[in-house]
């Protein structure tokens, strides 16, 4: 939910973050992710924990480079926005270290006040998240 005390985010300027974002995520630019999010924000990710404040954003992200993939690959589909909030639809063929190229579809929830994602929801089909884990030997997902 908003915050009333944030000053209110124009659709367009949500969309605009919201594909900087992808931007920044295929290009591996894992600081101007950080630089996206607002310093308390939040990343919830499938089946873990919130990831809060910018900070660890950041590092997810670049902890998914460094285990996972090669180059991330994230397609936008359709993005659809009203005010700070944008639903933005995907696909991702993301070469990995492995030798294979990881595909999946999904969706992000972008809340975004002052100019800054205050919360990223990804939802994505998690079945094809356990290989990566795995070969990665981060156990089971």
């Amino acid at each position: 939910m908003p915050n009333p005390a944030t000053t209110p985010t124009s659709t367009e300027d949500a969309l605009a973050i919201a594909r900087s974002f992808v931007d920044a995520f295929n290009a591996g630019d894992t600081a101007r992710i950080g630089a996206l999010f607002d310093a308390d924000g939040e990343f919830h990710f499938p089946r873990n924990a919130p990831v809060r404040g910018a900070d660890a954003v950041s590092g997810f992200f670049k902890m998914a480079g460094e285990k996972f993939f090669k180059k991330m690959a994230l397609t936008p589909r359709d993005t659809f926005g009203s005010g700070g909030r944008v639903l933005m639809q995907w696909t991702n063929e993301s070469p990995t270290h492995f030798g294979w190229t990881y595909r999946n579809r999904g969706a992000f929830v972008f809340t975004i006040e002052d100019g800054k994602i205050r919360t990223l929801e990804e939802y994505l089909d998690t079945l094809q998240v356990v290989p990566l884990f795995k070969e990665a030997g981060l156990g089971d997902f």
